[in-house]
């Protein structure tokens, strides 16, 4: 628990609050359809489902957040490698100096959904456009402590998921330990 008083102690003494499109130096999306799909392809074709497909070609390569623009509203998958968008799922990547991507997609994961219900633009699919998600804020720390907090929530994140088959109670009090402590650490009140 000393770690979390000494994140909490730093705080409030580091924390900036900007936007995506300040933290993020490429913005895009995808130009793929979503028949595009090949199921033996060899590479990960995010689209705005939440698990991903399959196709041949790629057209990013590196460290990304994906974001659907529509359907999973709200949803956010951290990636690195080779991959493929479809045409409405942004790609963040190329984040700027002292700042952790993984930081932002805890962050994200804990935020996003909430500020996209009050954004979202409805018609037969809900659907966000890219001004909306360039101007979400978030608070950014210290990179020491964005490290601090990846840190714990990849822990956390990693046993809820290799913990897998067979212990679904204990899967389900390790997702609610995950929620609790991102909650807890990304609880930004003044920034």
């Amino acid at each position: 628990m000393w770690i979390l008083n000494d994140i909490y102690q730093k705080l409030f003494f580091y924390i900036n609050g900007l936007n995506i499109k300040q933290i993020f130096k490429f913005i895009k999306t995808g130009n793929k359809n979503a028949n595009a799909e090949k199921k033996n392809g060899n590479y990960i074709f995010w689209t705005c489902n939440k698990l991903p497909k399959k196709i041949d070609t790629y057209s990013f390569d590196g460290e990304a957040l994906l974001v659907p623009g529509n359907g999973d509203l709200g949803n956010v998958n951290y990636f690195k490698g080779k991959f493929d968008a479809y045409q409405r799922t942004y790609v963040l990547m190329e984040p700027n100096e002292n700042i952790n991507i993984k930081f932002v997609y805890h962050l994200l994961k804990n935020s996003l959904k909430n500020y996209f219900s009050t954004n979202q633009k409805n018609s037969v699919i809900s659907y966000i456009k890219l001004p909306i998600l360039e101007n979400f804020t978030i608070p950014i720390p210290h990179i020491s402590i964005q490290n601090k907090i990846v840190e714990i929530l990849d822990k956390l994140e990693a046993y809820t998921k290799d913990i897998g088959v067979g212990l679904p109670f204990e899967i389900k009090q390790r997702k609610k330990q995950y929620e609790y402590y991102r909650n807890k650490l990304l609880d930004f009140k003044k920034y």
